[in-house]
């Protein structure tokens, strides 16, 4: 009988538009976390974001930086919804990142923060881990992992880690703080269905930009930010408006 193989690799899915998955090494202290349909907190463009596992396996590890956290202890995307969400950017040639983010609350992930709490004060663990929990404390017990990064100028996240599996810290995903422009985000909106080609070929004509932009929207369940939109097809604001405002 073929001995199991700890996985070493994996894809993880950000609400970006890359069109492949970045890839992160899997420290062996979170191999028993990271699984498909599992978040994690992982580096990107300088910071962190929290994303979604799509695959787990070997190749080489050279290169590749490493999931700092996995915050949940069971996959937050079962198998099904993960699957039509990987069918839906194959279907519609979209990143997945994309995909998944019309399919999830903004809380869940992407640019939400992980967040430590203190539930055993006066612990006394030593070394690296006695350093966090001190700075920890003078934070009022709870504070956000990159915070403390930046307090103690180094990686905390296998310290928090290692400090949550042993009950002394919670950890939890955050909503980023989005100010008070989260409220102005323009919405589009179908409220119009056209489900056959037929249709479609009478309405848009030879509007090619605007019908991309429909079946983008019809794809993404109905509705979509306009910056969503853009970033995703690069169709430009004004065409989707005049489609908006054509006779039909």
């Amino acid at each position: 009988m073929a001995a199991s193989v700890t996985p070493l690799v994996c894809s993880v899915a950000l609400p970006l538009p890359s069109p492949h998955p970045y890839r992160y090494r899997i420290p062996t202290a979170l191999a028993d976390r990271v699984r498909r349909g599992a978040r994690v907190v992982v580096p990107v463009r300088g910071g962190e974001m929290v994303g979604i596992v799509l695959e787990c396996g070997d190749g080489s590890v050279e290169g590749l930086k490493p999931v700092y956290a996995a915050p949940d202890a069971e996959p937050l995307l079962r198998a099904p919804l993960l699957a039509l969400a990987q069918w839906v950017a194959r279907y519609y040639a979209a990143p997945i990142g994309l995909a998944l983010r019309a399919a999830l609350p903004a809380a869940l992930w992407g640019r939400s923060r992980l967040v430590a709490e203190l539930r055993v004060p006066r612990a006394t663990p030593g070394g690296a881990s006695r350093e966090v929990i001190a700075a920890l404390e003078r934070a009022g017990g709870r504070t956000t992992g990159a915070a403390l990064a930046k307090k103690l100028r180094r990686p905390v996240w296998d310290t928090l880690q290692r400090l949550a599996r042993a009950g002394v810290v919670a950890l939890e995903v955050e909503p980023p703080d989005l100010g008070p422009a989260a409220g102005r985000a323009r919405t589009l909106t179908l409220t119009r269905s056209l489900p056959s080609l037929l249709e479609r070929d009478r309405v848009f004509g030879r509007a090619a930009r605007q019908r991309a932009a429909y079946e983008a929207i019809d794809g993404l369940g109905g509705e979509v930010e306009l910056a969503h939109l853009t970033g995703q097809l690069g169709a430009i604001p004004s065409a989707t408006w005049r489609w908006r405002r054509r006779p039909t």
